[in-house]
């Protein structure tokens, strides 16, 4: 049966936008579980600091630390037993997708040093920390309201260097979190409810840290199941030939 001419050329253009829909749809398919599955054009960077300066305005004067941004890093030496978190205020959507990224080493301290990612802090101090320590292993845990409540505890991984940088990035897609080291994904947990927008990373007692940067982005939501399409002009009759 030939339709009418009208009526070809219509749906023919519906045709079109629809596969031009599953193209673009396709294009933002995303990867979580990989480091370079989601395309950059999918991020929104919220915070970047690569440590040329102090244009993000750190505070450096605390008695606790020895501080100093040169040659492109930022040198933090603790100078008691205690650990201590610098961070700063990053405003996320905390119900949307993001990521947490930093590039840092041990310097020196204790065999036993430890330091990491710090994330989703308030000002009362809860908090996740996502950990490292010189033994080649990792950690994931919580503190809220002086409480630590460990999700996984000290784990070996053989992507972690001793003696040079390693990138810890903790990436929220979905309700879900992947923890990514050196690139290569270590361990995926369903997300939980972020306690504040401070981000930043945490230091153990009588270690040095060299920081190269820290990177907070936002990814995009996508609709992947695509639009919803109704056909108004012409009137579709159920059952119809056409």
């Amino acid at each position: 049966m030939r339709l009418p001419n009208n009526i070809s050329i219509y749906f023919g253009v519906v045709l079109a936008f629809l596969l031009s829909c599953q193209t673009l749809v396709g294009q933002s398919t995303w990867i979580p579980g990989t480091y370079y599955g989601i395309p950059d054009q999918d991020k929104q960077v919220a915070f970047l600091d690569d440590f040329n300066n102090n244009a993000q305005k750190w505070d450096l004067g605390s008695v606790y630390l020895a501080e100093q941004i040169e040659n492109g890093r930022l040198y933090v030496a603790s100078r008691t037993s205690h650990r201590y978190t610098k961070r700063r205020l990053i405003p996320v959507n905390q119900t949307g997708n993001y990521e947490v990224e930093i590039r840092m080493r041990f310097v020196r301290g204790a065999q036993a040093n430890v330091a990491g990612l710090t994330f989703g802090r308030n000002a009362k101090g809860s908090e996740y920390n996502f950990l490292i320590n010189s033994q080649q292993q990792f950690k994931l845990m919580k503190y809220d309201r002086g409480r630590e409540h460990t999700y996984i505890n000290w784990k070996y991984s053989r992507h972690l260097e001793k003696h040079s940088y390693n990138t810890l990035l903790i990436r929220k897609v979905d309700n879900q979190w992947y923890f990514f080291i050196n690139q290569f994904l270590v361990e995926k947990i369903p997300a939980k409810a972020l306690f504040g927008n401070e981000f930043g990373f945490t230091i153990g007692g009588h270690i040095a840290v060299e920081v190269d940067y820290l990177k907070v982005s936002e990814i995009k939501t996508v609709d992947l199941n695509g639009p919803e399409i109704t056909i108004l002009d012409p009137q579709v009759v159920p059952n119809s030939s056409i």
